[in-house]
């Protein structure tokens, strides 16, 4: 399968899916009860949206001012408004209601550095802040990469040499630079740049991996990673990464491994569901993936606030990671984590597009009217 910046009807289906295949695993991850064990997200559900990132990187064709300006808009801008927003939320539920949420924000120069130096768990209902900020920077510094090499990327050698360049810089950031963090970890720094430097790895192996799409339907090829992931995460050969904290327990080859067959069962599911009738609600959730990973913590509390009222759990125990769980409320969390997202997603457009844009442009074109008053007078 060849991708251009025009991706096909199949194509299409095939990255909504496995976008939204990906933020499911990351939605059940982060819930108390799960009833799968030996095929745990945590091995590979992360690295995933890297992995998926580089299958789609494509060389900056706009000017790379406007390319940058659109950069910040979409992570760093988008990241501190859901940053602000979160954290006012959860302000106003821990005015009413006495709960274990983190929510730390200090004042002056701590309004900046908490957020670093905690990986943003100070507040903990919008801790994915980690991935959407070492995403964004992995995004920059491999699309300006692939920009700059431009044509040399059509020599295999010229390819092969940034993909181990990149693995490289993975294995030396994971198995040295993750000790070192965690050793002392108010060196933040280093914790930004090891989820950045293991993202571009994925990223790259990503990228490599575009022209052998089509392996993805292969029944025989899925049934054996697939058996191989149970039975290597049975014997505890295979373990979970901590991709957010720079924890990598197995070494970084291991864990690559590990996470690359996981990342290859849940793209040929992805895959091979693509070439059968299309899901409408898979799309959507493939759609709203990012707005699913942004609120997803925060809807469990909101459950939870309920499970508290119907007088099923005290109040005193929910925590951003800790909700109300039990094999008969599994589905409800998983439900709420995802539709509730899409649902507040959709009425913030409606609301953006009815009353704030139309605002902005009045605004906007105000000063040309009165310039023209002015003329005209």
């Amino acid at each position: 399968m060849t991708l251009s910046c025009n991706l096909n009807q199949q194509q299409s289906l095939f990255f909504s899916y496995a976008k939204a295949l990906g933020i499911i695993a990351v939605v059940m991850g982060h819930y108390s009860w799960t009833p799968i064990t030996s095929f745990h997200v945590y091995l590979f559900h992360m690295p995933l949206f890297f992995f998926i990132g580089g299958l789609l990187a494509t060389p900056i064709s706009s000017s790379l001012k406007s390319w940058c300006a659109k950069w910040l808009r979409q992570y760093l801008g988008y990241l501190l408004l859901w940053y602000i927003i979160i954290a006012a939320l959860t302000s106003l539920i821990k005015h009413y209601v006495d709960t274990q949420i983190v929510l730390s924000l200090g004042q002056g120069w701590w309004l900046l550095h908490l957020p670093l130096r905690y990986n943003f768990h100070n507040n903990s209902l919008f801790m994915v802040a980690w991935f959407i900020l070492s995403y964004g920077l992995a995004s920059l510094i491999f699309r300006v990469s692939i920009s700059l090499l431009g044509a040399y990327l059509q020599s295999h050698v010229v390819k092969s040499l940034l993909v181990v360049s990149l693995v490289g810089l993975g294995f030396v950031a994971a198995n040295y630079g993750g000790p070192i963090y965690n050793a002392d970890r108010s060196q933040w720094y280093l914790n930004v740049a090891t989820q950045t430097s293991v993202g571009l790895s994925f990223m790259a192996l990503g990228f490599a991996f575009r022209p052998y799409l089509k392996l993805l339907g292969n029944l025989a090829l899925f049934c054996a990673a697939a058996s191989i992931l149970i039975t290597f995460v049975a014997n505890g050969s295979f373990s979970e990464l901590g991709m957010s904290w720079s924890e990598y327990p197995n070494g970084y080859l291991i864990h690559l491994c590990s996470a690359l067959i996981g990342i290859y069962c849940l793209l040929a599911v992805a895959y091979m569901l693509s070439l059968l009738r299309k899901s409408t609600w898979l799309c959507t959730v493939g759609l709203h993936s990012k707005d699913i990973m942004t609120m997803h913590l925060l809807c469990f509390v909101l459950i939870d606030l309920i499970m508290v009222r119907l007088g099923l759990m005290d109040s005193t125990e929910i925590s951003a990671l800790n909700h109300y769980s039990s094999e008969n409320t599994w589905l409800l969390y998983m439900l709420a984590g995802l539709g509730l997202p899409m649902l507040f997603a959709t009425l913030l457009k409606q609301c953006s597009n009815k009353l704030i844009k139309p605002l902005w442009q009045t605004i906007a074109a105000t000063p040309g009217s009165i310039s023209k008053l002015k003329q005209g007078q």
